[in-house]
């Protein structure tokens, strides 16, 4: 009983893997006025504290005073229209913070898709292997909700992230999301207990039902257990380059000035690795 149980588990747990990845734990909401996002991991977490737009001729960040500093790909630097005059030394300082943000902010996009694009793979072999039909269209919303994705982070020629980023797709995607989801995991237990019934009258056909939920444990932990490891790996590498941006930005504050209110990350839980 209890191996069936962890098979009913593992239905939802596939999309319900992309959704908490996305919504609710590597991508939190804080319970504060502010609306902030935290991207965390078990040993690291920074809040993201304003919107930024990345594209290859700039870079734009709109704090939430709605003011809004550009850098552009000469590293330029404006401020609400207002060109600043920056050293050579500021321009060092703040060419290397651009080439950072540059090559670290769009992998957040590319490890969100790839976990749930490993949702989907294991969404469709327990599927397949309990023969569940209804799950037709939680297979075709995990399709969709890559679309959904690629189309939030990725606008009019920018990767955007922030608050904007996560509060649209919550408000065009999350709600109908939680019902397919809802209602895919109660048609699974519906089959899961009505095979198991027939499968009690007998102990031939009891041991094949346990062998088809063994083996199909077995077939979703070989496609997707070392993804999931490269996944969690590469998110919490990500969430340290996002730290180490954090740090940045507190020497940035010091050396520009004027930038200190447009800060991307903030640092709320240490690495303790």
């Amino acid at each position: 009983m209890k191996k069936l149980l962890l098979m009913v588990l593992l239905v939802s747990s596939g999309a319900l893997y992309a959704d908490t990845l996305f919504a609710n734990t590597l991508f939190s909401k804080e319970n504060n006025s502010h609306n902030r996002f935290n991207v965390a991991t078990d040993n690291c977490s920074v809040s993201i504290q304003n919107d930024i737009w990345i594209s290859d001729s700039e870079i734009k960040i709109k704090n939430a005073d709605h003011q809004t500093l550009k850098i552009t790909a000469d590293n330029s630097l404006t401020i609400n229209g207002k060109n600043i005059n920056l050293t050579p030394n500021q321009q060092i300082a703040l060419n290397t913070y651009t080439q950072q943000l540059r090559a670290n902010l769009p992998q957040v996009a590319n490890v969100t898709l790839e976990a749930v694009a490993l949702a989907g793979i294991a969404i469709d072999e327990i599927a397949q292997a309990l023969n569940l039909k209804n799950l037709t269209e939680l297979q075709q919303l995990m399709s969709g909700l890559s679309t959904e994705i690629q189309n939030a982070f990725y606008q009019q020629g920018f990767f955007v992230l922030g608050e904007n980023t996560f509060a649209e797709f919550d408000k065009q995607f999350g709600e109908k999301f939680e019902q397919v989801i809802e209602a895919s995991i109660q048609e699974s237990i519906g089959s899961l207990l009505a095979s198991l019934g027939t499968a009690m009258f007998s102990d031939d056909n009891m041991q094949a039902f346990e062998q088809r939920m063994e083996t199909m444990g077995k077939n979703i932990e070989a496609k997707v257990e070392n993804q999931a490891q490269t996944i969690e790996h590469n998110f919490s590498q990500l969430c340290n380059q996002f730290s180490q941006i954090s740090a940045q930005e507190d020497k940035l504050s010091i050396k520009i000035p004027e930038m200190r209110n447009y800060r991307i990350f903030k640092l709320t839980k240490q690495n303790s690795i």
